[in-house]
């Protein structure tokens, strides 16, 4: 009688077990809201250190306008002293210009300027500089790459003049706490470098006015562990199958291609965001959020379509005071990190897996001055300074045996054309005859 007691005490717990399961399957919701997306859940992630935004985002040029002379400092240790005093400055009495108004006249033509790779957006800039927001009445569109401070004349006061990359002015301000004193103490003499103003397509650079002597580098490298970065970039990482070097679901993918980690959102929410996050910030913080900055990296492009509400943001490597171009080596060298973002969300990621260490610096070798470059490339390959986009100094990562973890990194003059960096030297480089074709 108690075995079947028992027995029937057991079935009747059985079956409300099995209501209550079945309950839950029929009617179970998910919270969408706890749902995390890519860089959501990594706060306990580390790749590898996280850096302040003016590590990042810096100059790469100091200029000190004397008279009717123009000297360069690219001497990175020298240019940071320049940004690290601008950025202590506090700026006020923000006065837009936007083709009203004039500057305020230089006294003695003397004055100090910063130029960035990329141009910054307003909300960057302020996240940099000491503004009073509530004086700073300047457009969101406005993009400024250079940063001009003087002493105007017949006044005491110092003012800062922030410049559009063609070299408009668009707005200034009054900066206290920045004495030029201490601006000029940080450019000796002895280290500048004769440099003239030239105007490209659409942009004003300076370039040095004669030939220099740059050194090589040689540094070795490792490589970072591509699969930390499931944690990162997918939702659910459990939900990620691995498959020949790729990790993918339903609707990411992940691969590491040579030394390259290629990432791939496919799924985009097609609601806009209300405010929108500024792209340059959004990419440093989200590179930040699992300490990504494997190597001294700055900010190095910018491209934005609101009408796709599509941006891509691009920071590059840079070792001793140039930044590092890899050229037809990208997939095995890439010396960037390129995100893109739509409506927000991170739609594609490509980054470098390797960390660079210098090991010290080699042969030095000759580079021409800014006007030489200019007038063979016009001579030579029908290049004229109104076609190219930029043009600078940096260096080349050169391998130095695919079976042995170094790079050379040799100095020489690059070109923009499309938004694509190219190198001086190749293309004045004697092109080689195709097959059968009779050579003159």
């Amino acid at each position: 009688m108690k075995r079947e007691t028992l027995k029937t005490v057991f079935l009747t717990v059985l079956v409300f077990l099995s209501v209550a399961l079945t309950w839950n399957i029929l009617f179970f919701q998910t919270d969408y809201k706890k749902v995390q997306g890519p860089g959501e859940s990594i706060e306990n992630i580390a790749i590898a250190e996280s850096r302040e935004l003016a590590d990042v985002v810096q100059p790469y040029l100091a200029v000190y306008h004397l008279d009717d002379q123009i000297y360069g400092q690219p001497n990175s240790e020298s240019v940071a002293k320049v940004y690290s005093l601008m950025l202590a400055g506090k700026y006020s009495n923000v006065f837009p210009l936007g083709g009203q108004g004039s500057l305020p006249e230089k006294h003695n033509n003397n004055s100090y300027e910063i130029i960035f790779s990329a141009p910054l957006t307003i909300d960057t800039l302020t996240q940099l500089f000491q503004f009073n927001r509530k004086e700073l009445t300047v457009k969101k569109n406005v993009l400024i790459d250079r940063v001009e401070v003087y002493k105007p004349f017949g006044e005491n006061r110092v003012i800062a003049v922030f410049k559009t990359p063609n070299g408009s002015p668009a707005f200034y301000a009054t900066v206290s706490s920045l004495d030029l004193n201490d601006l000029k103490s940080t450019m000796p003499d002895k280290k500048l470098v004769p440099y003239f103003k030239q105007r490209l397509k659409d942009k004003v650079v300076f370039l040095p006015d004669q030939d220099q002597d740059i050194p090589s580098i040689l540094s070795y490298y490792d490589t970072i562990n591509f699969e930390d970065f499931k944690q990162i970039l997918f939702p659910n990482p459990e939900n990620a199958f691995y498959n020949n070097g790729t990790y993918q679901d339903s609707s990411h993918k992940m691969e590491k291609n040579a030394n390259v980690l290629q990432y791939v959102n496919a799924t985009i929410n097609n609601i806009t965001p209300a405010g929108g996050q500024d792209p340059i910030l959004h990419s440093f913080d989200y590179i930040n959020s699992h300490k990504g900055w494997t190597d001294s990296f700055i900010y190095d492009g910018l491209s934005q379509s609101p009408s796709a509400m599509k941006d891509e943001v691009n920071f590059r490597l840079k070792l001793g005071d140039y930044s590092v171009y890899s050229l037809k080596y990208s997939i095995l060298y890439l010396p960037s990190i390129n995100l893109v973002w739509k409506n927000g969300e991170l739609r594609n990621l490509n980054r470098t897996l390797l960390n660079f260490n210098k090991i010290g610096e080699k042969d030095h070798n000759r580079i021409l001055s800014g006007s030489k470059v200019l007038d063979r490339l016009n001579q030579k390959a029908s290049l004229t300074a109104r076609t190219i986009e930029d043009l600078r100094i940096g260096y080349r990562l050169r391998p130095v045996d695919e079976s042995i973890p170094s790079i050379n990194l040799v100095p020489e003059w690059f070109y923009k054309q499309g938004g694509k960096w190219h190198s001086v030297a190749d293309e004045l480089a004697p092109k080689k005859p195709i097959e059968g074709e009779k050579q003159p």
